[in-house]
């Protein structure tokens, strides 16, 4: 049975720097990714409505994520 494992921030560097490869082909991957260690660096508490998975932690043979940002609603009475 596959599920979704968050990937720890300590190992978005790892997966980042995955995306090297073949560069500038997978820019967008590792601008996103370089993005979010950089916001996650200055401010961790800032950085609580992103979260990062993969499915059954293969992300570090495959390099394949998903990132999830999740917006607080505001409470319109």
């Amino acid at each position: 049975m596959s599920s979704l494992v968050e990937i720890e921030v300590e190992g978005l560097p790892t997966l980042r720097d995955k995306f090297l490869a073949d560069w500038p082909t997978h820019i967008i991957a590792y601008s996103l990714l370089d993005s979010f260690i950089k916001r996650f660096q200055r401010k961790k508490n800032r950085c609580a409505n992103i979260k990062i998975f993969s499915l059954n932690d293969e992300w570090k043979s495959d390099g394949t994520f998903i990132a999830l940002m999740v917006r607080e609603r505001e409470n319109i009475s």
